[in-house]
């Protein structure tokens, strides 16, 4: 496999005294996978992760998160740069990814805000708050500023392998305590780090009784690799592209992901990346 939209391998330092996000892109779009799959919802992808370089870790990544190519926004203009998309559609979900968005602390008052704005503009039943992460840094859900918004934004994490030890990653109970939700990627191929769904015992740093049913109590989602060819115009991909995708691989992986599913316990749910579906961003 060879990695595409490569980048540097983000730190946390870089980011920790920072009075702007750093932003890759923002647009309207359709949640494609996890638990708000099918809903309407505003994208904010930020730049910059830890695993950027793509080499050891996450070499399946499709996206392109560059700092280089990073815009720069205060708090206040990013909240009224996507409110303004929220009146032009009438919606105020959020999903932001990345990248490593838990990278950026800034994010947290960033998102206070955009919780007032749902409070005043939407109901709460309506619009949801979703953050997708690695599960790499527990130190963002370790300050005040996380308690404020804590429990009215959904983490859903997905863990990462290392290519070369063919193990997970550990992340650690703080993770675990702060995430609603698991996403594992699964791959058909047998020599692949990613082709077995990962335990307790491979993914925490060390845990006690409280944090096991800690840990059985979220939902998984069992997420099929889509293999590519070469990198994607931008943030539209269509799974029907045969210039774009590994048809025939890609399949076996869906294939593969259906069958474990059917496996597993009923808090595990099958997720297709449905975007590359309808050619969305």
């Amino acid at each position: 496999m060879i990695p595409i939209n490569v980048d540097i391998n983000a730190r946390l330092k870089e980011f920790e005294e920072s009075k702007v996000l750093f932003v890759t892109s923002i647009f309207y779009t359709i949640q494609g996978e996890g638990p708000f799959t099918g809903c309407p919802c505003i994208f904010l992808r930020l730049a910059g992760c830890n695993y950027g370089s793509k080499t050891n870790v996450c070499i399946q990544c499709d996206t392109a998160f560059q700092l280089k190519n990073a815009s720069q926004y205060t708090v206040e203009e990013l909240r009224k740069e996507i409110e303004a998309i929220a009146e032009q559609h009438d919606c105020y979900s959020l999903v932001v990814t990345g990248g490593e968005p838990t990278l950026q602390p800034l994010l947290k008052e960033f998102l206070f805000d955009w919780l007032t704005v749902i409070s005043i503009k939407s109901s709460s039943l309506e619009s949801f708050v979703q953050i997708e992460t690695n599960g790499s840094i527990p130190s963002f859900y370790e300050d005040a500023s996380w308690t404020k918004i804590k429990g009215m934004v959904y983490v859903v994490c997905s863990p990462k392998v290392n290519e070369v030890t063919k193990k997970y990653l550990k992340i650690s109970p703080v993770v675990v305590q702060n995430v609603q939700a698991f996403k594992f990627l699964v791959s058909a191929d047998p020599d692949s780090p990613y082709h077995q769904i990962p335990t307790l015992l491979d993914l925490i740093t060390s845990y006690g009784a409280s944090d096991v049913a800690v840990y059985n109590d979220k939902k998984y989602y069992v997420s099929p690799i889509s293999v590519y060819k070469k990198a994607p115009d931008g943030e539209v991909a269509c799974i029907f592209d045969q210039e774009l995708i590994d048809q025939e691989a890609t399949r076996k992986n869906y294939a593969y992901a259906a069958k474990i599913v059917l496996g597993m316990p009923k808090q595990y749910q099958l997720s297709l990346q449905t975007h590359l579906f309808t050619a969305l961003p």
